[in-house]
């Protein structure tokens, strides 16, 4: 609807378009992109780690292991964006280049952290079925579509290791009372915002579980260098 009315000239500026619409726009005389990296975390996976199956490490590790974070990319958005290794994007202040290289995109660890955790078929080979619950997908309307869509596709690509994810769809309202309450294995969120301790102390410090800090993990070491960060 965005892109319709603002080829039609109803409106005059339109922000967070499809990918595909943008390639479309840009073939538009009557219409100037302006791509514009945002400062944030990026789409992220949050992993709960209250909760089994994600407060595994090497689970959630494998998972890691298992997104080639540079091709998903490359798919979803074209070059509209860059990928985000990190809690950082890579347009945001007090960004570290050293992220890029901590998960490199490798199948075989991957399937090796899922045997180390036990996740071994009755064939040898690493396996794991777990199902995610509302809020593992993002139907957010203020977010539509792009931010639900990285879902599915890392679905896809961490069934390749043997594991089977649920991805159920959420409304806005159910999708947030499922992070904020931990009753969700994982949950697709971004946060935008132009400084790093915004980005960093509400989504992981320890304080914020059952606000903001979906993962809720408690973890007094990573608190304090939040702190001291901020």
């Amino acid at each position: 609807m965005r892109t319709g009315t603002l080829q039609t000239g109803e409106i005059m500026i339109a922000q967070e378009l499809s990918s595909t619409d943008i390639e479309m726009l840009k073939t538009d005389p009557n219409v100037e992109v302006k791509i514009l990296p945002a400062p944030g975390t990026g789409i992220m996976l949050v992993f709960n780690v209250s909760r089994p199956p994600t407060d595994d490490l090497k689970l959630r590790q494998a998972i890691e292991y298992a997104i080639d974070q540079a091709a998903l990319t490359q798919l979803l958005y074209q070059d509209t964006t860059a990928p985000a290794y990190g809690p950082l994007s890579s347009v945001t202040p007090c960004y570290w280049a050293g992220a890029e290289d901590l998960y490199p995109f490798d199948q075989e660890k991957a399937k090796s952290l899922l045997e180390d955790a036990g996740y071994v078929d009755s064939n040898g080979t690493a396996s794991a079925r777990r199902t995610g619950r509302p809020g593992a997908q993002v139907r957010d309307p203020r977010r539509l579509p792009d931010l639900r869509r990285p879902g599915a596709d890392r679905t896809g690509a961490v069934a390749e290791i043997g594991i089977q994810v649920e991805i159920e769809p959420a409304a806005g309202a159910a999708w947030m009372e499922a992070g904020r309450t931990g009753t969700t294995d994982i949950a697709i969120v971004d946060w935008r915002a132009t400084d790093p301790d915004t980005n960093l102390r509400l989504p992981f410090h320890s304080s914020n579980a059952g606000a903001f800090a979906w993962n809720h993990h408690s973890n007094a070491e990573l608190d304090s260098l939040i702190m001291e960060g901020s």
